[in-house]
Formats: structure tokens, C-alpha cells, sequence
């Protein structure tokens, strides 16, 4: 005899059969069937693959608000059906989260089959941290359930660059009444603002003013929202300046000043932001 093996018999673990042998004796004595059974143990080979691709093009990012999205394929490439399937994505936006849609090879049930490729769709929404960080790393992870074996966490990771458009403006401008000076010892007062245009936080930003003393400390912040030290995409930074004049500003006939800043930038290239005010 023989028997073809299903899928059942595979999910199962083993196959058990049993044959019976009925008959009729000569005389009236009762001949009870005759049975035997063999029982063939499966071999489970348990396994699957999770490929995670962006859908983007072109395959990068470069403001806030971007919306990356996604397509994951799982696959069962073992020999026995895989149940209690979950798929995560910590980093997908929780809404839709990740979405099952049509399997690109199954029946739509809960049960991923042998030879199964299931289809799912997430998105994620760039945050600052996502430029300034210049890439976005993002793992998915399968878990689920076999009849028999080991089946660890089928897992794939997508990276895509950050476009980085470092820029900004330093604006410099006299407080001075009647914008001019006539004595010594008149002293000069300006106002500076310091505006990051680009799409990346600027670090160690420095504000220097030679003639007004050096490095010069902010005074607040007009736009942004926050006083820390990095200057953020949009934000406003204001100074304010001084400088005394002198002998040499009454002979040359004009006082040129000049203030530059310096910073950097997580990528790409960032000159120094200057500006001069002639009084």
C-alpha cells in the first residue's frame, strides 16, 4: 500500500495508518477483524524570510513631515504551516500601522502555508531627528507559531539617506538715532538675528563681532520655542551689540562693522553667515 503525503500530515508531525483484515470463516465461529497500525514521523524544516523595501522615488528624504512608505513581503519557505502570525514595526507611524493587504500568494487566511507570500504596507512620518541623524533605519519583525522546530523572528531592516540642506542668515543692523555718530565716545548699538533656513540642526554656533568685543552671547530666542544651544530649522536667535567710538571711526569717516557666524552642520557644507553695517 501506499499514501501520498498532504500538508496535514506534515502540520501534524507524524502520520499514523492502520490496516484491517476482515474475513469468513468455514464454519459459524466469529472472526474478528485483524488490525495493525505504523506511525511515520514528520520532518518539520521550518522557516520563512521578511523583506522590507521603501516604495519611495526617489529612495531618500529631506524635510519634516515626509512621508516614507513601505511594502514587507513574508514568505514560508519551510515544509509546515506557521500560525499566530504578528508582524512589527516600532518605528511605523501607529496609524495605519502595519497593514496586512492582499497576499501576493495564498488563500487570506490566518495560517501562513508553505510556499505563502503575505503582503503588508507601513509609513513613516520624518521627524528633525530623522535629518539630523542624516539616515532612517527601520526594522520590521515576524513572529509566529510552527506545529514542531525552532522558528526564530524573521527580521529585515531598510535604510534611507537624508538629503541635508544646511543654509542660514545673519542680519545686522544699527539701533543708532539719526543713523550716524559725531564724538568720540559716542557708542554704537546694533542688532543681529541669526535665522537657520536650511533643514538640519546647526551646532557650536558661535557669533563673533571684532569690533564690539568678540564673541558675542545671545539674547533669546524670537522663533523656535526653545533656549537650548542648537540652532534648529526655522528658529531666530537675536543679539545685540555695541561699540565705542573712537578717534580713527571720526577720521576715516565711517565705521564699517562687520559680524560673522560660524557652526556645524550633521552634513554637507555649511560657510560661515556674515553681515556689515556701515554707519
Amino acid at each position: 500500500a501506499s499514501h501520498t503525503v498532504t500538508q496535514e500530515d506534515l502540520d501534524t508531525l507524524r502520520f499514523i495508518n492502520t490496516a484491517t483484515a476482515t474475513g469468513t470463516p468455514p464454519t459459524g465461529t466469529s472472526l474478528p477483524p485483524v488490525m495493525d497500525s505504523d506511525t511515520l514521523p514528520a520532518v518539520p524544516n521550518v522557516s520563512w524570510t521578511l523583506d522590507k523595501s521603501s516604495t519611495l522615488s526617489p529612495k531618500s528624504y529631506s524635510a519634516v513631515g515626509d512621508v516614507i512608505t513601505y511594502e514587507l513581503l513574508l514568505e514560508n519557505t519551510g515544509n509546515v504551516k506557521i500560525t499566530g502570525v504578528a508582524v512589527s514595526d516600532p518605528k511605523a507611524d501607529s496609524s495605519p500601522g502595519v497593514v496586512r493587504g492582499t497576499d501576493q500568494s495564498g488563500n487570506g487566511d490566518n495560517d501562513l502555508e508553505p510556499g505563502e507570500i503575505w503582503k503588508y504596507t507601513a509609513q513613516h512620518t520624518v521627524t528633525q531627528e530623522d535629518l539630523d541623524t542624516l539616515r532612517f533605519i527601520n526594522t520590521a519583525t515576524a513572529m509566529g507559531t510552527p506545529p514542531g522546530g525552532t522558528l526564530p523572528p524573521a527580521m529585515d531592516s531598510d535604510t534611507l539617506p537624508a538629503v541635508p540642506n544646511p543654509s542660514w542668515t545673519l542680519e545686522k543692523e544699527n539701533t543708532v538715532s539719526g543713523g550716524n555718530y559725531d564724538a568720540v565716545g559716542d557708542v554704537l548699538t546694533y542688532k543681529l538675528t541669526l535665522e537657520n533656513t536650511g533643514n538640519v540642526t546647526i551646532t557650536s554656533v558661535v557669533v563673533t563681532d571684532p569690533n564690539s568685543g568678540g564673541t558675542l552671547t545671545r539674547d533669546s530666542v524670537r522663533t523656535g520655542g526653545n533656549t537650548d544651544t542648537d540652532l534648529e530649522p526655522g528658529e531666530v536667535w537675536l543679539y545685540t551689540a555695541s561699540h565705542t567710538v573712537t578717534q580713527e571711526d571720526m577720521d576715516t569717516l565711517r565705521f564699517i562693522n562687520m559680524a560673522t557666524a560660524t557652526g556645524t552642520p550633521p552634513g554637507g557644507n555649511l560657510p560661515p553667515a556674515m553681515d556689515s553695517d556701515t554707519l
